[in-house]
C-alpha cells in the first residue's frame, strides 16, 4: 500500500515571532496547541539551552509571547557546571522588522552564587538577547497541508529546496 504524498499550498513568508503570534491567536479561539508546538521547534535549542525554549501557553498573549528556557552553564576550561532555571524572554511582535524583546534575568534560578555573580553581567544577557532576537526575526513560511488539513510552517532556506518551482520564489 502506498502512503500518500501530502499536498502543500504555500503561503506567505512571515517572521518567527509574527508566526507565535498567529499560532497563540489560534490557540486562545480553538484551544488546540498544535501550530505552537510546532514552532517551537524552531526556537533555539544547544549552546546552553541545552533543553529547549518552550512557550508558555498560559501567559502568553499573541501581542507578548513568553517563553522560558533553563540554561546549562560552562566554566572556564569549558566544563558544564550546573544550571540556571526558569529564565524568561517576553518578545512583543511588531509588524515593523524590530521586535521588542526584554530577556528577565531577575527570574533566573541558580543552583549557587557563584553562577548568579558570573552570569548576570552583560556578555550573558548580550548573548541572550542576540540568539532570540535572531531567532525570532527568522522568515517561515506559513503553508497549508491539503492532505492532512492542517497548517505547516517550513523555514524558509528549507521551503525552497523542498519547493523549488513554488510561484513564491518567482518574482
Amino acid at each position: 500500500m502506498q502512503t500518500q504524498q501530502p499536498v502543500i499550498v504555500l503561503g506567505r513568508s512571515l517572521s518567527l515571532v509574527n508566526a507565535i503570534a498567529e499560532a497563540l491567536h489560534c490557540y486562545k479561539q480553538n484551544g488546540k496547541s498544535d501550530r505552537v508546538q510546532q514552532l517551537e521547534s524552531f526556537l533555539p535549542r544547544g549552546s546552553g539551552i541545552d533543553s529547549g525554549t518552550k512557550i508558555d501557553l498560559d501567559k502568553s498573549q499573541p501581542d507578548k509571547i513568553i517563553l522560558t528556557f533553563d540554561y546549562h552553564h560552562m566554566n572556564e576550561d569549558g566544563y558544564y557546571d550546573g544550571w540556571s532555571c526558569d529564565w524568561k524572554v517576553i518578545a512583543t511582535p511588531t509588524f515593523l522588522s524590530y521586535i521588542g524583546l526584554h530577556i528577565d534575568l531577575k527570574t533566573g534560578r541558580f543552583n549557587d552564587n557563584s553562577h548568579r555573580r558570573r552570569y548576570n553581567d552583560e556578555n550573558f544577557k548580550d548573548y541572550l538577547h542576540e540568539t532570540y532576537y535572531y531567532c525570532l526575526g527568522e522568515p517561515v513560511v506559513h503553508g497549508y497541508d491539503q492532505t492532512n488539513q492542517e497548517v505547516v510552517y517550513y523555514s524558509l532556506r528549507y521551503a525552497k529546496e523542498k519547493f523549488p518551482d513554488s510561484n513564491l520564489w518567482k518574482a
